[in-house]
């Protein structure tokens, strides 16, 4: 039985503004990208999350298996767009937002399906859908008078890693020793981050208001829900996006600090770097091989093997790599048949883990997950990278890098702190 979904044109309003306004909700989702935007909240008594009857495997499925029973048809969507894979797609009336931690499936998606949801086109008009139409029109006319703004807040203390450049070092020359030995070609190293926010309301929304209004990334995205940290992300990287049968992953291997006045320069080195080409290399081949176990024969294939990523406050290199899904399978199945995502973890993947496991000695949660949405018929999900994980004035941020037999410890520090250094700026850091 299919449920029937109403739109409402939406005020004037930004997604910072609408954010804002429900901003007291227990359950918030919130993604920002480059031509569009999506907000979706729920007062968080009836959830879309997995009982503990079920496996969190089975949680997701039945997830996006709801949207496509409550569906209507879908509109035709241009696979090649060239938005697609770059950015946020224009989510649909039955969205599913998601956020995946890295442990997933040993640890449950946490997923939000609110009766209402709020959408932003290129052009930025916004618009209102859910299945009651009285309450969009009162949300509408609430909506014209914007909140005032939250009180902006920062870091209140320096972001402290979890261990230092000399140690760092050291495990840099296990993951060489490791290599030598054969156990693996490339394990991708991260290093958390520590500090403090100042006081104020709403801490997680005011925080991530700011990290995306000082560095705008194509795949920007907030989650909060009463059980978990919550999460602020400005990643750069898809993991894996839908439309139709089509599948595409842009992995990210390779990244420079910007340097003002010599921004051809640095550009020009990233894009000749031996040392980066072969992690691309490696992390291509490897997700080659994760789409190839969803895909058609002969489906998977290197649209563009290196192109530039230039953000706020660094250049990456990065690879797309699209392919044909399986008739009868979903974005779900390509879920569980990539991730984690292996720019991030490795080559061969499941080895590189347990040696990421081994020396990084924790958990990642949230980082290097993945987060996103899910509709009847596509979604986007993007790496979660320059992610940081928020409970009460506590906030955690990680900085990695893949480390390859070339790689040099000086450098993979430099990396991490360059990374570290883009979000520390943006979330005022004074040094």
């Amino acid at each position: 039985m299919s449920t029937r979904w109403f739109t409402r044109p939406g005020p004037t309003i930004t997604p910072l503004q609408a954010l804002a306004q429900v901003a007291d909700q227990a359950e918030i989702a919130c993604l920002i990208g480059d031509h569009s935007a999506a907000l979706g909240w729920s007062d968080g008594l009836t959830r879309a999350s997995g009982s503990a009857e079920i496996t969190p495997e089975r949680a997701l499925r039945d997830a996006a298996d709801r949207r496509r029973d409550a569906a209507n048809p879908p509109p035709v969507t241009d696979p090649s767009h060239s938005g697609w894979g770059r950015t946020w797609g224009e989510v649909p009336p039955e969205v599913v937002f998601v956020q995946l931690d890295y442990e997933f499936p040993r640890v449950a998606p946490r997923l939000i399906a609110g009766p209402q949801v709020a959408r932003w086109d290129a052009a930025g008009r916004c618009t209102l859908m859910g299945v009651d139409a009285a309450a969009l029109d009162a949300l509408a006319a609430r909506w014209t008078h914007p909140a005032p703004a939250i009180p902006q807040v920062g870091l209140a203390t320096a972001l402290v890693p979890a261990w230092n450049a000399e140690v760092h070092a050291h495990k840099v020359e296990r993951v060489r020793a490791w290599i030598a030995a054969g156990d693996c070609y490339q394990a991708n190293l991260a290093v958390p981050f520590h500090a403090r926010l100042r006081p104020g309301l709403q801490r997680d929304v005011a925080a991530f208001q700011r990290l995306v209004s000082a560095s705008p990334a194509p795949f920007a995205g907030f989650f909060r829900s009463p059980d978990r940290p919550s999460v602020i992300s400005h990643s750069p990287e898809c993991f894996i996006a839908q439309r139709g049968r089509g599948l595409v992953s842009v992995p990210i291997k390779g990244t420079r600090r910007r340097r003002p006045g010599h921004e051809e320069a640095v550009r020009n080195e990233l894009a000749h770097a031996p040392k980066d080409a072969a992690e691309l290399a490696m992390i291509v081949d490897l997700v080659r091989n994760d789409l190839g176990r969803v895909a058609e024969t002969g489906s998977v294939r290197i649209n563009d093997p290196g192109h530039l990523i230039d953000l706020a406050y660094v250049h990456h290199r990065a690879a797309r790599v699209e392919a044909t899904l399986r008739p009868g399978l979903s974005l779900v199945d390509a879920v569980l048949a990539a991730f984690p995502a292996g720019s991030i973890t490795g080559a061969p993947k499941v080895r590189a883990m347990q040696i990421l496991a081994d020396l990084e000695g924790a958990p990642r949660g949230a980082y290097c997950g993945a987060f996103g949405w899910l509709g009847a018929h596509g979604g986007d999900l993007a790496v979660a990278i320059r992610t940081a994980s928020i409970v009460g004035d506590g906030i955690t941020f990680h900085a990695g890098g893949g480390i390859v037999w070339d790689s040099q410890a000086h450098a993979e520090w430099d990396e991490v702190q360059a990374k570290v250094s883009g979000f520390a700026q943006a979330m005022g850091a004074v040094a």
